[in-house]
Order: structure tokens, then C-alpha cells, then sequence
């Protein structure tokens, strides 16, 4: 427990200093950037565990670390460069989300087998939450 709560003092001191010295934009941008990379050499080491064992757990935790390492890559590039307005909605998030997505439902499917209980209660939390969005974007 405590080789969890030392470093996470310590990041967030650092963040902390950072944020105050650099601004907020750009020490959430190196933050993303970090995560990214983090998420990415993550990923990489679940698709070597699943190509080593076949695992359908370890290709869903490949797959939902490299769909949030794409996503954070690419918002850390997005403010990197301004904002740029070519990468304002584009539709290969769609595949970055889609990477996300269908890594969490191998992880879910993994889950709920192991656990044994239905589909409907490990997706519950996931279809509350599109409901409550889908209810607050509603114009």
C-alpha cells in the first residue's frame, strides 16, 4: 500500500508546482501526454500477454488501453497545437472510441463469466450513464 500512496503525493506535488510555474494548460497537456504513453506501453503489454496465454481479458485490457491511449494522444496533440480547427471533430475518433468500447466489452464479457452474474447488471452502470447524457445534451 504504501509504494501506491508515496508516489501519488508525490505526482501530485509535482502537478501541483507545475501547473503553478507552466499553467494549467500546459501541465494538463504534458499530463495527458504522459498518460497517453503510460496507457500505450500499457496496452502493448496486454496484447503480449494475450498473443503468450490467449486470454480474452488481456485482449479487452489491450484494446481499452489503446482506445484511451489514442483518445488522450490525440487531445494532447489537439492542444498542443491550438486547437486546431482540422482536428475538430474528426471522425477517427470514432475509431479511438470504438477501440475503447470494444475492449471494455470483452473485459465486461470476461466479468461477467467468471462472476457469473447476468449481462443486464454489469452494463447497468454503462446504460445509466448514455441515458443521463443522452438527457443532458438534449437541446
Amino acid at each position: 500500500m504504501r509504494h501506491t500512496f508515496l508516489p501519488l503525493i508525490v505526482f501530485v506535488t509535482v502537478f501541483v508546482v507545475m501547473s503553478h510555474q507552466f499553467g494549467h494548460d500546459t501541465s494538463f497537456a504534458i499530463a495527458y501526454g504522459m498518460v497517453a504513453s503510460m496507457a500505450l506501453v500499457i496496452s502493448v503489454s496486454f496484447f503480449w500477454l494475450w498473443y503468450n496465454r490467449a486470454t480474452p481479458l488481456a485482449l479487452g485490457m489491450a484494446l481499452c488501453k489503446l482506445g484511451s491511449a489514442t483518445l488522450l494522444a490525440w487531445y494532447a496533440i489537439y492542444r498542443a497545437l491550438d486547437r486546431t480547427p482540422i482536428m475538430n471533430n474528426h471522425e477517427v475518433m470514432g475509431l479511438f472510441i470504438g477501440l475503447y468500447f470494444v475492449g471494455a466489452a470483452h473485459h465486461f464479457a470476461v466479468i461477467r463469466k467468471s462472476v457469473g452474474i447476468n449481462a443486464f447488471m454489469i452494463t447497468a452502470p454503462v446504460i445509466a450513464a448514455i441515458v443521463l447524457l443522452i438527457l443532458y445534451l438534449e437541446p
